[in-house]
């Protein structure tokens, strides 16, 4: 991977713990290599940043942010990246 990755992909999340795990997975196990993995967490209350805190992957980035809804999380952390890519991770409230 180089220094500044080519693709920024952002997953915005709140209340995502039943499906973290599988959207982080399915990000990482792509063909292509040279992105960053941003899990943008809205300040779950439930175990989303433990989980995430179990991968080891360099390319991972976990932010956790105050409660201020997901698409303007995920806006404010991905926004200005260029070449992003959002995402979605299933949430429930």
């Amino acid at each position: 991977m180089s220094a500044a990755p080519a693709v920024s992909v952002c997953i915005p999340t709140y209340r995502g713990a039943a499906h973290i795990a599988e959207t982080i997975e399915s990000a990482l196990a792509q063909t292509f290599a040279d992105f960053e993995l941003i899990v943008i967490d809205d300040d779950s209350p439930d175990e989303t940043g433990q989980l995430v805190a179990r991968y080891r992957d360099p390319r991972l980035r976990y932010l956790r942010e105050r409660n201020a809804g997901v698409k303007k999380t995920g806006t404010a952390a991905c926004g200005s990246r260029a070449g992003a890519i959002s995402s979605s991770c299933r949430t429930t409230t």
